[in-house]
């Protein structure tokens, strides 16, 4: 299953934050010369197209056992085993979890929110039956 992911928490904020300042120039140079001029056009075609290339291609895969996170920038892309995730939390549209003992936070589509929440509450009844079984076995 494929859908979008976006960096959640300060990151993200960051990210947008320093994106916006983009436009924001643009706009500037528009209001001091009182004619949209080249450096406007310019700044706000760079910011449609970086927008543009951030939503196309930070993907999220969803696999039986792992999910893989492809960046906007770059070609390597973290692969994380679903069994290996830490201290997950689920709110309304970001998951959080730990592993490798790193923290990560995002905004995930309601797609893959929602089949990720279901493929981790399956894996977690199963670990739980071994855990039972092998209390039984002994």
């Amino acid at each position: 299953m494929r859908g979008y992911y976006q960096v959640s928490g300060v990151a993200g904020y960051v990210l947008w934050t320093w994106l916006l300042m983009i436009p924001v120039f643009g706009t500037i140079m528009w209001l001091e010369v009182t004619t949209f001029n080249t450096i406007s056009a310019v700044s706000y075609l760079i910011f449609f197209g970086l927008v543009a290339l951030i939503f196309g291609r930070q993907r999220v895969e969803l696999t039986d056992d792992s999910i893989r996170f492809k960046p906007a920038f770059g070609i390597h892309s973290d692969r994380i085993p679903l069994e290996k995730l830490q201290y997950v939390q689920f709110t309304k549209r970001t998951v959080l979890f730990v592993y490798d003992g790193e923290s990560y936070a995002y905004w995930l589509s309601p797609s893959i929110h929602a089949a990720l929440q279901s493929k981790l509450a399956k894996i977690a009844n199963t670990q739980k039956e071994d855990y039972d079984t092998r209390a039984i076995n002994n």
